[in-house]
C-alpha cells in the first residue's frame, strides 16, 4: 500500500475512552462499563481502547426515545419531584 493509497482510504474517527464518555455525557467509569458489558463497540490498539465515531453513533440509535415517550417520562419526573418534595414539606 502507497501513501497515496492510505490518503484515500477513509479512516474512522477515533476518541479516547474519555473522550468517548465525553460526547456520550457519560463518565470515565460508566463508559468503561458500557466497553465492558459489549454495548460501547471498541477498538483495541496495543494496550489503548479506542472508540469510534461509528460506535458512538450505533450506540445511541439504540437508545433514541420517541417525542411522545419523552414527554411521558418528563411528566413523571415532575410528579415524582412534587411528591419527593411534598413528603420531605409534610
Amino acid at each position: 500500500m502507497t501513501n497515496h493509497d492510505i490518503q484515500k482510504t477513509e479512516l474512522p474517527t477515533l476518541y479516547s475512552v474519555l473522550e468517548a464518555g465525553t460526547l456520550l455525557g457519560t463518565g470515565r467509569s460508566k463508559t468503561w462499563d458500557l466497553i465492558w458489558k459489549g454495548q460501547l463497540g471498541h477498538y483495541r490498539i496495543g494496550k489503548k481502547i479506542q472508540v469510534s465515531a461509528a460506535h458512538i453513533s450505533d450506540f445511541l440509535k439504540g437508545r433514541e426515545v420517541a417525542p411522545h415517550d419523552a414527554k411521558a417520562i418528563a411528566k413523571k419526573t415532575a410528579t415524582d419531584i412534587i411528591s419527593a418534595s411534598r413528603k420531605r414539606g409534610a
